[in-house]
């Protein structure tokens, strides 16, 4: 086989349902590295976010992230960021304003680290907030909206979402269309409303690490389950789709394997290297 470039998306495919990577998966992962495969993690996340899965893993597997979207390309060895997108300024205003209608939790994404809050006041918590912020926010450190507006005047920005319920999410997603000359807005994993560079994608972002690490885009592999995975999936060499994927992700993928809570993919790399 010729050496193989493995882009791994995390949530709903690295990671199971307890945010855990199976120790099947890191097995493979080292057997895959010393075969001389590449392996990236392709995520929706910044690098910041990543850095406690990789911690669940053998040091040294992963070499290359692309994060937020593709956004950005980061070199972990080095701690540096080698390619990045940005989002116009103008962008930031309307997705306060629309994220204040839904009373949903904002994630602002910078060349300067990562700001977490909510859009509503303290007596005005909608009924899923207590369960979202109890058990999926629970790690991450939340910021006053005003703090976080004035913070971020200075920045660069790589990606912003909104995390709300599926049907808020769903319900709001046609508010952004005025903005879509200037970005991309697209859903994932179905509570999250991300908006990153326009014609930024995470295939992009494996199209430019191709180019960086000198490999065709046909010898890429990409494992995927969900809405920002779509663009990565049609087009790379072999797009893998889990089997708790949306159907969107089922339908663009080459192949379509087994659930992230079992060894699925661990099974189809092992068939694969």
């Amino acid at each position: 086989m010729n050496k193989k470039v493995f882009a791994f998306d995390i949530d709903g495919t690295l990671l199971d349902s307890q945010e855990k990577v199976n120790k099947a998966h890191s097995e493979i992962f080292l057997k895959a590295k010393e075969k001389g495969h590449e392996l990236v993690l392709c995520s929706g996340r910044p690098f910041s976010d990543m850095i406690g899965v990789l911690k669940q893993m053998p040091d040294g597997l992963f070499e290359y992230a692309v994060c937020n979207n593709g956004a950005y390309i980061y070199h972990i060895p080095s701690n540096k960021i080698l390619e990045y997108s940005t989002i116009p300024k103008e962008v930031f205003e309307k997705f306060i304003e629309i994220g204040k209608k839904i009373k949903a939790l904002y994630a602002i994404h910078t060349d300067n680290g990562t700001r977490r809050g909510w859009l509503f006041n303290e007596n005005e918590k909608p009924e899923w907030f207590e369960t979202v912020f109890n058990q999926e926010w629970k790690h991450f450190e939340c910021t006053l909206l005003s703090d976080a507006i004035e913070w971020a005047k200075d920045k660069k920005f790589f990606q912003l979402s909104l995390r709300a319920t599926k049907e808020l999410i769903s319900y709001i997603r046609k508010e952004f269309d005025i903005i879509t000359n200037m970005v991309d807005v697209h859903i994932a994993n179905e509570y999250y409303l991300d908006i990153n560079p326009k014609n930024v994608s995470k295939f992009v972002g494996l199209s430019k690490l191709s180019k960086i690490i000198n490999k065709d885009i046909s010898d890429f592999i990409a494992f995927g389950d969900s809405g920002n995975d779509l663009d990565m999936l049609k087009n790379v060499g072999l797009g893998i789709a889990m089997g708790n994927s949306t159907n969107e992700a089922k339908e663009a993928a080459d192949i379509v394997i087994g659930h992230h809570d079992t060894t699925a993919l661990a099974d189809k790399m092992m068939e694969l290297i």
